[in-house]
């Protein structure tokens, strides 16, 4: 019980941090974090109720669904991240070639003009 207790106290430490910074910005974030502390609460403070949700779903222990659920969710996360990252590589990509473009009929109109006067 005692390990229940230190889990719950993180866990609202870590909501009144986040509510700091994410509840203006991210709001929907904080919510979902949110729920996902409540859960996490749950489960530390009543863990047969995660056993009892476990052989429903026909999964042998309480903690199993916790494992699966955050390896589902960490998979999900890597490959948007990934995507993320090469749409952005390829955003970054594009704006250096515009303004590459730009730049080089800038100094091809300033050549043009030097070499009239």
């Amino acid at each position: 019980m005692i390990l229940a207790g230190l889990i719950c106290f993180a866990v609202i430490i870590l909501a009144v941090v986040d509510s700091i910074y994410l509840r203006k910005q991210h709001f929907r974030v904080f919510l979902l974090e949110l729920i996902g502390f409540s859960l996490v609460v749950c489960a530390a403070l009543k863990p047969n109720w995660l056993s009892i949700f476990a052989h429903r779903l026909g999964i042998g222990r309480g903690v199993d669904v916790l494992i699966y659920t955050v390896l589902i969710w960490l998979f999900r996360e890597s490959i948007l991240g990934r995507v993320r990252y090469h749409r952005q590589r390829s955003e970054l990509t594009m704006l250096v070639r515009h303004i590459a473009k730009a730049d080089a009929v800038r100094v091809n109109a300033e050549s043009v003009n030097a070499e009239t006067k």
